[in-house]
């Protein structure tokens, strides 16, 4: 009678374990099942900021404003711009762009190819530096800069009747000269997952002439 007894008992105290050791299981396995997933979110989340810190190409689009230094009145105009640029290592990037200007200021176009490095460590690393060639595309009217040559003095320089009858015309006065440009600026850019935001200033060596071109650059990395 003692032994069926103590089987009983046995199995009532297994059975009794069980049920109080189950919820505790199963707690357990949700957590565990919780865990898995935060950690495969961390790691996508990781893959994905892996992938955007390693892009090797960027696209980018530029809006700000160029202006042409001078002594008495400084010209103005609307910038807006577009770059490729492409990762030669982790520091040092190559970009080839397109900048279009309007307003006042004697420019229409320009391009560019810049070497873009960052030089620095610790909180100053983001900075980047641009140096690199261009050219520089303007519609000059040639009698308005001989007057400011000869100090406000007109200079007679149309040779023929039908360029003397159309002195007046803003068109015939107006040529197009084609300039190298030596680029240099600084920037500062912000990234969130593969997009970006540079705030940037650049200064633009035109023969003996100096731009300032300054805005923001946005741009998307793959």
């Amino acid at each position: 009678m003692r032994k069926p007894l103590l089987r009983c008992t046995a199995s009532l105290a297994l059975l009794f374990a069980a049920i109080v050791a189950n919820p505790a299981i199963v707690a357990a396995q949700e957590g565990h099942e919780e865990a898995a997933g935060h950690e495969a979110e961390a790691a996508a989340a990781g893959d994905h900021d892996a992938h955007a810190e390693h892009a090797k190409n960027e696209i980018a689009m530029f809006v700000g404003a160029s202006n042409r230094l001078k002594f008495e009145d400084d010209e103005v105009g609307f910038t807006v711009g577009f770059e490729y640029a492409r990762a030669l290592d982790d520091r040092t990037t190559l970009a080839l762009g397109l900048e279009l200007a309007g307003g006042d200021i004697e420019r229409d176009w320009i391009t560019f190819l810049v070497l873009t490095h960052q030089p620095f460590e610790g909180w100053a690393r983001p900075l980047l530096l641009y140096i690199g060639p261009g050219l520089e595309v303007a519609r000059v009217d040639e009698q308005l800069l001989e007057e400011d040559l000869e100090g406000g003095e007109e200079v007679e320089h149309f040779t023929t009747a039908e360029e003397l009858a159309d002195e007046h015309s803003a068109e015939d006065t107006r040529e197009t000269e084609v300039d190298m440009l030596v680029r240099m600026g600084l920037g500062w850019p912000f990234h969130a997952g593969q997009f970006s935001i540079i705030p940037n200033v650049n200064f633009d060596l035109v023969g003996e002439d100096w731009t300032l071109v300054a805005g923001v650059t946005l741009g998307y990395r793959f």
